[in-house]
């Protein structure tokens, strides 16, 4: 925003030119933001669906990620122990479902945006359990289940 401001404070700037101050800033194709995110109605939705070792490195663990979604935005991926953050990584947007490696902890869980940084559409699906039978399922908890009565 900086840069943004000293490039263009006293002039006129167009839509594009804060663009190409923030694409030229982070080195990075901004397009899901400004196309995608911006002037459609299109959603964020990412879906953590499995875990496996990776062979190669024992501190890694493979997370298998879902874009179930029509925006290939970055995300975080956080793992957390008796529900607080310990790390989080963040990852760079893909289309379909890829394995992304994550450093290995003493965590109860992973979950996707955990600290709410992006628009995600659906975070029922965002969470997978380190132990446990339905690693997947999100636990109901007591306000929501009375809600629904």
């Amino acid at each position: 925003m900086k840069k943004y401001f000293e490039t263009w404070k006293f002039k006129h700037p167009q839509p594009k030119d804060i663009r190409k101050v923030f694409e030229d800033e982070t080195g990075k194709n901004l397009s899901w933001f400004f196309d995608d995110l911006i002037k459609t109605t299109k959603k964020i939705d990412y879906k953590i669906t499995k875990a496996k070792k990776d062979t190669t490195n024992p501190n890694k663990i493979f997370l298998q990620i879902k874009n179930k979604g029509k925006i290939n935005g970055p995300f975080s991926i956080s793992g957390l122990k008796d529900g607080k953050i310990i790390t989080t990584q963040w990852f760079e947007p893909f289309t379909k479902k890829e394995f992304v490696s994550f450093n290995k902890g003493d965590f109860d869980k992973y979950k996707i945006d955990a600290n709410f940084d992006i628009p995600e559409i659906n975070r029922k699906n965002n969470t997978l359990k380190t132990k446990g039978i339905f690693k997947t399922l999100e636990q109901i908890g007591r306000a929501s289940c009375r809600e629904r009565v």
